[in-house]
Parts: C-alpha cells; sequence; structure tokens
C-alpha cells in the first residue's frame, strides 16, 4: 500500500487542516471578539483566490481552536498559496463586510506538510505594524479509516455557576496528540438554565475523535455559558472510546464520570468534584473504502489499452500518461501484475507472448510490449472501442476469483469520433453488471462531436433502471498537457481519472451485499 508521509495520505496526497489562533486583536467594547476564518486557495496557473470554506464562529474567544477541518489535494510539485482571512462576527450575514476584519495569512501548502505545524503572524493587509496576533496551521495526524461514532452524553448534580440563576453549561472535547498537547474536536450546544443538562447527540469521524486508537483518552470539559465575559470553567474528566463501547455493548446503567475543577482540587482538601457525566450513546457507523476489501483479500486487476496509432504518434505523451498513473495502481493494487487487451501484432500472437501480455509486471514491461508491437505491424490496425468493451467484459466474466475488481484503462486518440461512435450502447449496459470500471484518456485535442460522443458513453442508462452509474469514465488529456506536448502535472491528471474509482467500487460491493472481512479495529466492537 502507499505510505503515509508527515500526514500525507492515500494516493492523492490528501492533507486535512485544523485552524488555531492566539492573541487576536479585540474589536468588541464590553466583551471578546467572536472569530471565524475564511480559507481561500489559489489553482495552478490562476491569479485569483477562490474561497475553499469557513470555519465555524466561536464566541467570546481570543485564542480560538476552529472544530471545522479543510482538506486539499497535496501536490509537491506546485505552490498552491493558501490565504486565510480573519474577521471577528458582528452579525449573521455571509458578507464578510458586514464583519471587522482582523488580518490575514498567506502560505503555501508545501510549507504547512513540510513543518506540520505552522505558526504565522496575522498582517493587516501590509497597513499596521500592531500586533495583531498568530495564526497556527496544523495537518491532522489521522488515519485513512473514515468510521463514525454517535455520541449522546448528560450530567447532573453541576456546581452553580451564576450568582442569580444556575448554569448554562455546554462541553468540549480534546484529543490527545502524539506531543501530547490538545485539540479541540468538537462542542456540544448550550443547555440553559440547569445543572443537570441533556444534550443533543453528535457524529464525529473517529479518526478526528481519538485518531483511531479506542484506548487513546479523550479530554472533555465542562463550561458555564456567559453573555458578557469570558466562560466559566466547571471541570473536566476523562475517558476512552472502548470504555464508551463497553458501556454501551452491556446495557450498562450508573457508569458516571466526574468532572474535576482541577484547581478546586489543588485548594480545597475537602473538595470532591464539579458534577458527573454520564454517556447515553454509543454507535459505531463502519464507513468502509475499497482499502478495506483489499486489506481483507479482495483484489483490484487492471487491464490496459493502448490505440497502437496513438503510441506511435505520441509515445512520450503515453509513457508520461501511464508513469504518473502508476503510484495510484500500486496504491490499489501493489502486485504490480498488469494485463494488455486490444488489438496485438502477430508476433505477439505466439504462445510465449500471450502469457506476457497476460501478465506484465510493471508499466515498464507494459511500455516494453508496446513498444515491440509498434515495431512490427501492430500499427494500422483498428481500435474499435466497442471491441476493447467485449474483449475486458469477457475477461471479467470469465476470472474464478470472484472478489476481484477490474479496472479497463483505455488511451486512444479520439481526434477521429468513427472510434468512439463504435463503442454501441449495449456494450457499456452489459459492463453495468460486471466488477468492473471502465476510464477512457483521449489523447490529443477533442472536438466537438468527439465530446459529445464520450459524454453519450458515461450517460447511458443502464440495463437495470435502479443502476445510475455505468461505471464508464473519460478523461480529455488535452487539459493536463502544455504547448509542449509534455504533462503540466501527472498528479493531477491522475486524480482526475481515479477520481470515481472509490464510488465505482463501493457500489459494486454494496449492490452486491459484499462486505469486507471483520477488520478488529475496537477492542469491544
Amino acid at each position: 500500500m502507499a505510505a503515509k508521509v508527515n500526514g500525507v495520505n492515500g494516493p492523492f496526497n490528501e492533507v486535512e487542516l485544523r485552524l488555531s489562533a492566539r492573541n487576536l486583536q479585540d474589536k468588541d467594547l464590553f466583551s471578546d471578539s467572536d472569530p471565524f476564518c475564511v480559507v481561500y486557495t489559489k489553482e495552478q496557473c490562476s491569479t485569483e483566490f477562490v474561497e475553499v470554506g469557513r470555519t465555524e464562529r466561536v464566541s467570546k474567544n481570543l485564542n480560538p481552536d476552529f472544530i471545522k477541518t479543510f482538506k486539499f489535494e497535496y501536490y509537491p510539485d506546485e505552490e498552491q498559496e493558501i490565504k486565510i482571512e480573519v474577521y471577528d462576527a458582528d452579525s449573521t450575514s455571509e458578507k464578510l463586510s458586514k464583519h471587522d476584519y482582523l488580518g490575514e495569512v498567506y502560505c503555501t501548502l508545501k510549507e504547512i506538510v513540510g513543518s506540520r505545524r505552522l505558526e504565522r503572524p496575522i498582517d493587516y493587509k501590509g497597513r499596521s505594524k500592531r500586533d495583531r496576533g498568530t495564526m497556527i496551521i496544523c495537518i491532522e495526524d489521522v488515519g485513512d479509516c473514515e468510521d463514525l461514532v454517535t455520541l449522546q452524553f448528560q450530567a447532573n448534580a453541576l456546581d452553580k455557576m451564576d450568582i442569580f440563576g444556575k448554569s448554562d453549561p455546554y462541553l468540549t472535547f480534546h484529543r490527545i496528540n502524539r506531543d501530547k498537547s490538545l485539540t479541540m474536536v468538537h462542542r456540544t450546544e448550550v443547555v440553559k438554565k440547569t445543572l443537570n443538562p441533556t444534550w443533543h447527540p453528535f457524529t464525529i469521524p473517529i479518526k478526528s475523535l481519538c485518531c483511531n486508537d479506542p484506548n487513546k483518552k479523550i479530554i472533555v470539559n465542562c463550561w458555564d455559558w456567559n453573555k458578557t465575559g469570558s466562560d466559566d470553567y466547571i471541570g473536566e474528566c476523562e475517558f476512552t472510546l472502548n470504555e464508551l463501547i463497553e458501556i454501551e455493548k452491556t446495557d450498562s446503567t450508573g457508569n458516571t464520570y466526574k468532572f474535576i475543577d482541577l484547581f478546586k482540587r489543588d485548594k480545597d482538601k475537602k473538595y470532591e468534584n464539579s458534577g458527573f457525566l454520564t454517556p447515553i450513546t454509543c454507535f459505531i457507523e463502519k464507513k468502509h473504502s475499497p482499502i478495506d476489501f483489499i486489506r481483507s483479500g479482495c483484489k483490484v486487476q487492471f487491464l490496459i489499452a493502448i490505440n497502437p496509432n496513438t503510441f506511435t504518434s505520441n509515445d512520450c505523451l503515453c509513457v508520461e500518461v501511464l508513469t504518473a498513473l502508476n503510484p495510484c495502481m500500486e496504491h490499489y493494487d501493489d502486485s504490480k501484475a498488469y494485463r494488455i487487451v486490444g488489438p496485438e501484432s502477430e508476433t505477439s500472437k505466439d504462445e510465449s507472448s500471450e502469457s506476457s501480455r497476460w501478465r506484465c509486471t510493471g508499466i515498464e514491461e507494459v511500455l516494453k510490449i508496446y513498444r515491440e508491437d509498434v515495431q512490427s505491424n501492430a500499427v494500422g490496425q483498428s481500435f474499435v472501442v466497442a471491441d476493447i468493451l467485449r474483449e475486458a467484459q469477457q475477461i471479467v466474466a470469465e476470472e474464478p476469483d470472484k472478489g476481484c475488481y477490474f479496472v479497463l484503462l483505455m488511451l486512444t486518440d479520439n481526434t477521429d469520433a468513427t472510434t468512439l461512435a463504435s463503442a454501441d450502447k449495449a456494450s457499456v449496459q452489459n459492463g453495468s453488471n460486471l466488477p468492473l470500471s471502465t476510464i477512457l484518456i483521449s489523447v490529443g485535442e477533442c472536438e466537438p462531436s468527439v465530446r459529445q460522443e464520450m459524454a453519450s458513453l458515461e450517460n447511458t442508462p443502464s440495463a437495470k433502471e435502479e443502476a445510475t452509474n455505468d461505471k464508464v469514465h473519460c478523461v480529455h488529456l488535452e487539459r493536463f498537457v502544455g504547448l509542449d506536448n509534455h504533462l503540466t502535472s501527472g498528479a493531477r491528471l491522475a486524480k482526475e481519472v481515479f477520481a470515481k474509482f472509490p464510488d465505482d467500487f463501493m457500489g459494486w460491493m454494496s449492490q452486491n451485499n459484499v462486505m469486507p472481512k471483520r477488520l478488529q479495529q475496537y477492542g469491544h466492537v
């Protein structure tokens, strides 16, 4: 499997960022600011920043830890500029002009990945040297597991914090990181005027809650919300996810955790606690991915079909394309055993070379065979998409290992629309009922008629009315090729090519009621 390096996960190098700020400027007269952040990114070759999203608003806090995270695709060979603007919320309006601007920070994704924790002074558009605080950008140190947990809690006998009333309690949940620092991962709603609150259920990724470690301690702080001024600290407790699972599993009642005010405990020897927290619900929802199936024995087999004429006229570009796709292919199939389908030369039809076409070890061997075919008489042979589809479908249908999923990669020159026009709709429909994804990569400029024909392939109705995905996808290579006829970004091409594969794979498994073998993830599930 592809390795995880410095917080970068998966075949497409996805990173997840979390924001915090310290010592923000106070814009409110009678209380602290209510900050939120707006995150922007600038795409390659673009001059404009585009908004990615906004954090939640944190009430009355000059040192906020924002809960919302932001996902980016990391491309090491690109700058990928990021801008973060900080505002003090003054209304519920979505218009930024209705809020007080506190400053901004510029950086690149490469800087964040390199440091894992990047701190930058907040700048006020370069017009002021006054200290306006610091922005902290961290990479989430999480795995590729996407399981969710739904939790609900209630408390009782909380300390009375308000002079003329009870308390307005809420909870904050904190994950313990590798460096022993804490990251706030959830904040409940405020329950007004009660010492015995019950909070709404909430759902959170287990990787965010405890880094997929069910035995890692989770810190819970209880606070009393105040309309003006800082919120009052009531106390804290800790537990693990496995403890909550055990309580849910045994349907135990009366399992409570004591809220301890650390300051009161150190000062008052008679101090006992500041209330009790009781778990009500702990429900885990498995979110399987293709990797779960692969780890439990499912295989992914890649079939490769390249138009010999395309390989002859664009050999360097074809090599670049396969080289760019290879890391993602190895992520799903680390055996590197690929099969060639489609037109072949007379010399490749003998028994010895047929076995080599059936199983090529690595992309270099695939390219070697195509070079040999080009040097023989394969050039000029008809490359008919419908024939390629039928050949691939036959291979899939005859596969004895029913735990195998196939991906057909086709590279062809589409300046002539007739190759695509011959891909009749019946061929596409037949493939919709097989464990097969088809990805057609068009090399060269595409005329409007070709684009329309390729779009029709993707939108072909399935033989089954309820099916919505026929697992046929088309990628226009011209979007990723520069004026020198070389790829501008192999990583972006790979992401585009394999973007829909996980949905195809999981859709097939779901339709056929296939589940991965049980992976022992959480100690008591």
